[in-house]
């Protein structure tokens, strides 16, 4: 059998989530093993290519925008085993925490399908308090549901706890925020934060989130910010940078550890188009480095590129 292709793969995972959102809004039971296989997939992927980290802040869901939900899951969950191994947690644990972080958001898709509903009756959209909710509709619909891997409840139940006591429903502080749900809970932040909801947006920056999340203590552990910004990069990949040398380029490869030194695929140098582009390691040149990030159109890069 042939080795599926990042892209393949992406969208094989995409079109479960959906199916996973679809049996909880009928409250049928679901079947684990597809998703302990899709995991154990995803996790192999990542270990050996980092491919897959490109679809995250990225990707237009295979199934259509109205599947923004299936696609958020598929780009937390694989955030969530890249922290996974940066915390060198053992594969039986990555893959049941792989797991949970499919399910986590089912109470979001209960919400929001009650929401469509209560719109096509004349209702109003979900208010903030209705959301709030979603973590405890989630957990209490992983109980219908049956689901095997017992943590997967408290993880979505927690997953919007943060150690300091700000977050909710509960508003937990410190060892009473589970390890997994920290762990699910910031893949879920990065993820919300630096994907635009329309094509229309331009991309929110990944660097951003993350010096507030270095400089803003108390949200989740610092071991866990730090692997985050190990794993990730300060410039994840897709992200569009100028370099102290004016050339303009795509961050295509990141180092681990080395969160200011990517690997960038030049498109702009010297005022010219480099075509083909070519890649440049700045963990191999000192001299080189990031200036800032940048909108490629305002750089003159064109946007089909």
């Amino acid at each position: 059998m042939a080795e599926a292709t990042a892209e393949s793969l992406y969208q094989e995972a995409v079109t479960l989530a959906a199916t996973i959102f679809e049996r909880a809004h009928g409250g049928q039971s679901i079947d684990d093993l597809p998703l302990h296989q899709l995991v154990e997939r995803l996790n192999a992927h990542l270990k050996e290519r980092q491919e897959l980290l490109a679809y995250v802040g990225h990707a237009v869901s295979p199934l259509g925008e109205n599947h923004y939900l299936a696609t958020h899951i598929v780009n937390t969950c694989l955030l969530t085993l890249t922290l996974g191994q940066g915390l060198r947690l053992p594969d039986g644990e990555l893959e049941q925490l792989g797991v949970c972080a499919l399910l986590y958001d089912v109470g979001m898709a209960r919400i929001l399908q009650q929401a469509t509903a209560s719109r096509g009756s004349g209702g109003q959209s979900p208010l903030f308090e209705d959301i709030k909710r979603h973590p405890t509709v989630g957990a209490e619909s992983l109980q219908k549901m049956r689901v095997q891997v017992e943590r997967a409840i408290r993880v979505t139940a927690e997953h919007h706890e943060r150690l300091d006591g700000s977050g909710y429903p509960q508003g937990l502080k410190g060892e009473a925020v589970d390890s997994w749900a920290q762990i699910v809970g910031l893949a879920d932040l990065y993820e919300s934060f630096t994907r635009p909801r329309s094509k229309r947006q331009h991309q929110p920056q990944a660097h951003d989130l993350l010096r507030e999340l270095v400089t803003q203590q108390g949200l989740f552990d610092s071991q866990l910010v730090k692997v985050l910004l190990n794993q990730i990069s300060l410039y994840p990949i897709g992200t569009w940078v100028k370099l102290n040398t004016g050339a303009v380029g795509r961050v295509c490869g990141i180092h681990q550890g080395l969160p200011l030194r990517p690997i960038v695929e030049l498109y702009l140098e010297s005022g010219q188009m480099v075509r083909p582009p070519r890649k440049l390691d700045l963990k191999e040149i000192a001299a080189v480095s990031v200036k800032r990030v940048v909108n490629p159109a305002d750089e003159g890069v064109p946007a089909a590129t």
